[in-house]
């Protein structure tokens, strides 16, 4: 598959909140062809309703348009190991609803087909490119530039996971494609935005080797880990510690992170779209420090407007002002 090519001179469309929305179609053969003005607008009101329909509040409507005027580039490193059919991961049902809630008890690759296929969802809906890479059997799969990519993403999360963790071979090839678009990236102040879901450590070299060369280009990287496994987490937080020269999020699953926000902020609770949102890209550093202490107002009106709803305001306040329901994770 060819790299992601630069934009050509696109227009952008108007958000709801002002955003200014850059869509960006044709990443097929190499070959752009820009959106039309009315053609942005159809994909920002798909994605609008999609994220409507898994009811996120209108700011984090905002907030993935901004991501992704920031970031064009997405890439999705699925981990399919063999591995990833430990059942020791939490899956969230029966909706936003408290009295319907519950975790349920999964294996980490069912919970990565879920987190995947939202997110492949998500991108065909904005019609945003993103590039699903599974570490084994499957080429890469792009979503969302009107080609069949999201039912060639459902045969993949149809599949069972095998095989060993070949992180290495992936993130040099996605490095060597940032690498090809790095002139136009850093002329619009852009980045890529790469995610690695995964359970493990890499089986076919070091990792810290392979990140690296990731620091001195416009990237961005996200570590979804898709384990309970603390080793696996120790492993991970030393990679963060030992590249210093680049910034990477590592998130846990969603009710780990949630339990670490009301612990030290517990007028906020933290909800699944929050989560979904940081998995696509979502950063700011108010989040990180939500997890280690109490926030101070000026962090809390700086960060966390988008989760505002006017048009509801009661309902916004039962989501996410009120202390959090307890999920006691079970099986099936």
């Amino acid at each position: 598959m060819p790299p992601f090519p630069p934009p050509a001179s696109t227009p952008q469309a108007q958000g709801g909140g002002g955003v200014q929305v850059q869509m960006v179609q044709g990443m097929v053969q190499g070959q752009v062809e820009p959106a039309t003005e009315a053609q942005a607008q159809v994909y920002n009101n798909r994605a609008r309703a999609f994220l409507a329909a898994q009811r996120f509040p209108s700011g984090l409507h905002e907030a993935f348009f901004l991501t992704c005027q920031r970031a064009p580039l997405h890439y999705f490193i699925c981990d399919n190991s063999g591995s990833m059919a430990i059942d020791d991961c939490n899956r969230l049902v029966g909706g936003i609803n408290p009295r319907n809630a519950k975790m349920l008890k999964c294996s980490r690759w069912t919970e990565l087909c879920e987190m995947m296929r939202f997110h492949g969802q998500l991108a065909e809906a904005a019609h945003t490119p993103v590039e699903f890479r599974f570490l084994n059997d499957f080429a890469p799969i792009r979503v969302g530039d009107g080609g069949p990519g999201f039912s060639m993403l459902e045969q993949a999360l149809r599949s069972r996971p095998t095989g060993g963790t070949p992180l290495c071979r992936h993130i040099a090839e996605i490095t060597a494609q940032v690498r090809a678009n790095e002139q136009w990236l850093r002329a619009n102040n852009q980045l890529a935005c790469i995610v690695i879901a995964t359970d493990g450590e890499a089986s076919d070299g070091d990792i810290v080797t392979s990140l690296r060369p990731l620091a001195a280009l416009p990237a961005w990287v996200i570590v979804r880990l898709c384990t309970e496994d603390e080793a696996i987490d120790r492993y991970w937080q030393g990679v963060d510690a030992t590249l210093v020269e680049m910034k990477i999020d590592i998130i846990e699953d969603f009710l780990i992170e949630a339990r670490e926000v009301h612990r030290f902020n517990p007028w906020l609770t933290y909800g699944e779209p929050l989560h979904r949102m940081r998995e696509w890209g979502l950063t700011f550093k108010e989040m990180d420090l939500a997890q280690q202490r109490r926030l101070g107002m000026e962090e809390v009106r700086f960060a966390f407007p988008f989760q505002h709803c006017t048009q509801h305001t009661t309902h916004y306040t039962q989501i996410y002002m009120c202390k959090p329901p307890h999920y006691t994770p079970t099986h099936a």
